[in-house]
């Protein structure tokens, strides 16, 4: 008797078939064919039940020549267990253990259909639970970066902003230094304009007052004394003449003391000082009232 063992792909069992060999004039020599069932070997008659081989009878002829030493099968038993089996019962007939084959080959096909449906379920479910996690840690990472983001842009924005409104408030002031500088120039034109005309003012006046003063001094000399005086004399009464008409007309006509240096106006007489200015309420010339008065100067 030859015990072999079938191993079913993806079933923890075993396809035992038992097969025992009789006397070889009893019963006419078959061949047995070896078949592949869902992974395993089979050894069956060519018109068993178990294999389906609705042709053997067909092709037993040509089949005769490779049949083996094997004369007789007396039945095939399936068992569940991995061991070979120490009962010594064998199974009633051909006949009876085909259907129980075929029912347990079924059953075990249709569990490792159910378990390889359980594994692709299990993998499915394992799949998307790691693409949720996967994309959820995604879309926490994307968020986490647009805040900062925005927060990076905020403060740029806000940056800009300060930084223009600095440039406006600059732009500003430069304006402003610029129209005060243009009205600086402006003034200092002016004020150098009126100064040339003060001063040729003040040279007409001098001048004025000097030929003045040289007639009075003229008039109140005779002719007779005049006539009378030497050369040297005339000399010399002409340079003391001059002297004192330049002393008084470059002092004070207040205190008689100082040098003038300040300007009446609108009479444009240059006729006190600094200290007497501060207490004239009107020009000593002419004795019009002081509305403005201007320091000059005298190089």
């Amino acid at each position: 008797m030859h015990v072999f063992l079938l191993p079913i792909r993806g079933v923890m069992g075993w396809l035992i078939a038992t097969v025992a060999l009789g006397d070889a004039g009893k019963q006419p020599r078959r061949h047995h064919r070896q078949d592949i069932f869902n992974g395993a070997t089979v050894f069956s008659d060519p018109r068993s039940e178990l294999t389906c081989n609705a042709s053997g009878s067909r092709k037993l002829a040509r089949e005769e020549s490779m049949a083996a030493t094997v004369d007789n099968i007396s039945g095939v038993r399936l068992l569940e267990s991995g061991a070979a089996s120490t009962s010594g019962r064998h199974a009633p007939s051909s006949q009876s253990a085909s259907p129980l084959a075929r029912d347990l080959v079924s059953l075990l096909y249709q569990q490792n259909l159910e378990i390889d449906a359980l594994v692709r379920l299990e993998s499915e479910r394992l799949r998307a639970g790691m693409e949720e996690t996967c994309e959820r840690r995604c879309r926490a990472l994307v968020s986490g970066l647009e805040q900062q983001v925005v927060k990076r842009l905020m403060e740029k924005e806000a940056e800009l902003e300060c930084a223009n409104r600095r440039n406006a408030e600059l732009e500003q002031q430069m304006r402003q230094v610029s129209e005060e500088n243009r009205i600086w120039f402006a003034m200092a034109k002016n004020n150098e304009a009126v100064v040339c005309s003060l001063r040729t003012s003040l040279e007409q006046a001098l001048l004025r007052s000097a030929a003045g003063e040289r007639g009075e001094g003229q008039e109140g000399y005779g002719d007779s004394e005049a006539a009378k005086l030497p050369v040297d004399d005339a000399q010399s009464c002409c340079f003391g003449v001059e002297e004192r008409v330049q002393r008084r007309t470059t002092t004070c006509r207040a205190c008689g003391e100082k040098d003038v240096c300040v300007l009446l106006l609108p009479c444009k007489h240059l006729c006190l000082c600094k200290d007497c200015e501060s207490k004239a309420h009107a020009c000593p010339i002419c004795g019009s009232s002081k509305e403005v008065s201007l320091q000059i100067f005298m190089c």
